[in-house]
């Protein structure tokens, strides 16, 4: 019996024992800690109204690398994984740490409100963060659309014109100029705006192994990105900017300086594109890219007797499209694309004259004459509606004034004295800029909206919703 109780006593003590050891093992484990964490008083969800354009920034930490995704809520859409382009964050991803990412809105102009999820990811753990922008500014009244609006460029076209430079260094951006960024070059030919970069083209002089040659610039919210050239002479007349890339209308002249052969070409991202034979001249005037289609506007040149002739048209893809005409003489100064049609603007010889011209435009090719007017500069088509300005010579009292013009499908508008340049259209809205005598009218479906005072020589219009400066 006494051996018996002994080795109970043993085993009970052995168990306690092992239950005791169990039991600290466990203690003196590590509590697994959250990939995640949210400092105390961090809003997970927060509201703006519809002018406001940055949300409270988000701390956090995380013990891993995080990344974010942003979904708009199943509230505001059917599908809550549409990707909103009205939110976004800055940075969206990072490290282990502490970490803060800043929110950034569109302005709100639906009338709605809107409501979008950010999720927060880190290992298997994720976190969200709801923002919700009001349809309305803090005092209950819906958010007004405000615009920018860009106007500058200069016009040089025609074999008689191509070897002067003259025009405009800078641009203006709801009538202030902003020539800071191009002091350097002599003419600002042609610029375009693509979400919150400003792209211009322009020519200058400079002086290369004791010669000096004109130079093509291309310039990115004021930086000079050179472009690539193989010849003596360069120069760039048109942009466009097609998602991110970036197409650049122009010519270069021949190697040889008493050889004034000019061939057109365009650069796309910096890749040369040659469009003319070397042989004839041809030169480059303005370019639109519309999916894998790009359009280069300009003239090719022709052996008449002897003598070489310039003919207008576009080169689609490379190949050339001639214009309907009835004499040399021709000028083309704006083209637009409207799904597969193609639209140009100008000055036509009209043979049953007697030697004068008159503007019109062409689509696909055909002439369609605007009558009496001297010439168009702008064109912009809209649904059906095509929206072309230009200018006039009327006479009166014993002198010839010269007055802005616009059409719409034909119709003409006498906007007042000057000489309308560049046409928009924007939300159903046609902007109209007119350069007048030391100043450029703005107008707005033919009403004169600003005046800007010491500008003139404009050669287009860009009127784009304001976009808030990002402070990143």
């Amino acid at each position: 019996m006494k051996s018996a109780n002994y080795f109970r006593t043993i085993a009970l003590a052995f168990v306690a024992f092992a239950t005791v050891s169990c039991s600290d093992k466990e203690t003196d484990e590590p509590q697994q800690q959250s990939a995640i964490t949210m400092p105390s008083g961090q809003a997970l969800s927060q509201t703006v109204y519809a002018d406001q354009t940055e949300g409270a920034s988000v701390s956090f930490t995380t013990t891993g690398d995080w990344t974010t995704e942003i979904g708009e809520t199943a509230t505001t859409v059917k599908s809550a994984t549409a990707v909103p382009g009205w939110l976004s964050i800055n940075p969206a991803s990072g490290r282990a740490g502490e970490n803060t990412f800043a929110i950034f809105l569109e302005p709100n102009y639906t009338g709605t409100d809107r409501s979008a999820q950010i999720t927060i990811s880190s290992g298997n753990e994720k976190a969200n963060v709801t923002v919700t922008q009001k349809s309305t500014t803090q005092d209950g009244k819906p958010y007004e659309k405000k615009y920018d609006i860009y106007t500058g460029g200069a016009y040089i076209t025609g074999a008689s014109e191509i070897y002067n430079i003259h025009g405009l260094s800078l641009y203006y951006k709801n009538g202030i100029a902003v020539g800071d960024a191009m002091s350097i070059i002599h003419t600002l030919c042609d610029f375009t705006v693509s979400g919150d970069d400003v792209h211009v083209v322009g020519l200058e002089k400079r002086i290369k192994d004791g010669v000096q040659s004109v130079c093509a610039v291309y310039k990115k919210n004021g930086v000079e990105i050179p472009l690539p050239v193989t010849r003596r002479g360069n120069y760039a007349m048109g942009i466009d900017v097609e998602g991110t890339d970036v197409y650049i209308a122009g010519y270069e002249m021949a190697s040889h300086p008493d050889d004034y052969v000019m061939t057109a070409k365009y650069w796309k991202n910096n890749v040369i594109y040659l469009l003319g034979d070397g042989v004839r001249s041809s030169y480059a005037v303005a370019i639109k890219a519309t999916g894998n289609d790009v359009y280069v506007l300009g003239y090719s040149g022709r052996i008449v007797n002897k003598d070489e002739y310039f003919y207008p048209g576009y080169w689609k893809n490379g190949q050339f499209v001639e214009l309907e005409t009835s004499g040399s003489g021709n000028k083309v100064y704006d083209l637009c694309v409207a799904g597969q049609d193609v639209y140009v603007c100008g000055w036509a010889w009209d043979a049953y004259k007697k030697g004068s011209g008159t503007a019109a435009y062409w689509k696909n090719g055909k002439l369609c004459s605007l009558g009496d007017a001297n010439s168009a500069y702008g064109i912009a088509v809209s649904g059906n509606d095509v929206h072309v300005v230009g200018a006039m010579s009327i006479y009166a009292n014993g002198h010839s004034d010269g007055y802005a013009v616009y059409w719409k499908n034909g119709e003409r508008t006498i906007l007042g004295k000057g000489a309308a340049k560049g046409v928009t259209v924007v939300d159903n809205d046609v902007y109209v800029s007119v350069e007048g005598s030391a100043r450029t009218e703005i107008y707005k479906n033919g009403k004169i909206i600003s005046t800007e005072a010491g500008v003139g020589n404009i050669r287009r219009i860009v009127v784009v919703p304001h976009r808030p400066t990002r402070h990143w």
